[in-house]
């Protein structure tokens, strides 16, 4: 019965964590002096950053900047700031960590937002302005391709009619629900 009182819009976005670079210019930036530029972005960040080639073979083969690990709202915000300092051809350690803050405090206010719709959305009070935060942050990380704030939120949903189904307190369980992935934030 529960399934009848429940449409959820299915949104499957997924965040790309690779850079194409176009130019040769921006590689031989990027990875001069063994690649410490890219050394010193990843200690920034906390996100494991390398160059790789495509899968294509010829003389067209592009090489491809790889941001992998950290915590998922820290590598969105040094993808952006990379991308942003591409165009000018300013690739340097000092431009791009410039990016990276601004691009993570306006992705931080991005994460205080989306915690606060779920709970709003949720009906929930007493929620710590920390924990939606993190629960915005969700919005950065997917799991087996689904997006972890979407999922939490649909969680959290599907508790509270569940127990309201089952004679529960509707309110604690999607107060569990929207809690229970808080640890992959």
């Amino acid at each position: 019965r529960v399934l009848h009182h429940y449409s959820p819009d299915f949104i499957w976005p997924k965040s790309s964590y690779s850079i194409e670079m176009e130019n040769q210019t921006w590689v031989d930036k990027l990875s001069k002096n063994d690649s410490s530029t890219l050394r010193s972005l990843e200690e920034l960040s906390g996100v494991n950053i390398h160059l790789s080639q495509d899968e294509e073979e010829g003389p067209q083969r592009k090489k491809i900047l790889k941001l992998a690990g950290g915590f998922g709202l820290y590598k969105q915000a040094m993808k952006d700031a990379i991308e942003i300092a591409l165009p000018t051809g300013n690739l340097s350690y000092k431009n791009i960590e410039k990016n990276y803050h601004d691009q993570r405090k306006i992705l931080e206010q991005e994460a205080a937002r989306l915690g606060k719709k779920a709970v709003t959305q949720l009906k929930l009070e007493g929620i710590h302005p920390e924990i939606q935060k993190l629960i915005g942050a969700l919005n950065w990380r997917t799991s087996y391709r689904q997006n972890q704030w979407y999922h939490t939120v649909e969680v959290a949903t599907l508790a509270g009619l569940l127990a309201s189904e089952l004679g529960v307190d509707p309110e604690a369980a999607k107060r569990v629900g929207l809690l229970h992935d808080i640890g992959k934030a």
